[in-house]
């Protein structure tokens, strides 16, 4: 069938029909994935299993082994019918949406992290707007008292003048006394 075909990336069934169904397959259990299908069919008359199907080109594509045993086969032989779906969109599907969970995780733990940043600075804010407060009033006090504060400069001047000058005073010999 055309679909076959497209399966294995042939160009024409002539590509197809001296091909070894099962030697297109491949990953690391290939022998055993298949082994174990073909037991678990006869045994319970159905079964499935995922493998990688290598087409023509050398391309792979992941497929799924649908498998039947067919009862009373007319040559006598054990025989199974085999259908094989691609699954490789499904399976690229699959990764896209497993990254995206990656990248919502990674956003939400960054909206996380940036949401307690700006807690932090919301609360680093709140303080120094207290403390722009508290040192307003400060520099507002200074400059209220800054008058009294010269005026108490000049008087400790004047008064330190007062103290230099006596001292000044008490350091001279007495000329009166002394004659």
């Amino acid at each position: 069938s055309d679909h076959a075909l497209s399966l294995l990336g042939a160009r024409d069934l002539g590509q197809v029909l001296d091909t070894n169904f099962v030697e297109r397959l491949r990953g690391d259990t290939v022998a055993a994935t298949w082994s174990e299908f073909v037991t678990r069919v006869t045994q319970s008359g159905s079964a499935s299993a995922e493998s990688e199907l290598e087409e023509f080109g050398g391309s792979r594509r992941a497929v799924t082994l649908q498998g039947v045993a067919l009862q009373d086969h007319p040559d006598g032989m054990p025989s199974l019918l085999v259908t094989v779906r691609d699954i490789s969109s499904a399976r690229r599907l699959e990764a896209s949406l497993e990254e995206e969970e990656g990248l919502r995780r990674s956003l939400q733990s960054a909206l996380s992290d940036a949401t307690a940043t700006v807690e932090t600075l919301r609360n680093n804010l709140v303080a120094l707007a207290t403390e722009r407060k508290e040192l307003q009033t400060a520099l507002d006090t200074v400059l209220v008292q800054r008058p009294q504060i010269a005026q108490s400069v000049e008087q400790l001047r004047g008064a330190l003048t007062a103290i230099m000058e006596a001292a000044a005073t008490a350091r001279q010999p007495k000329d009166k006394d002394a004659k």
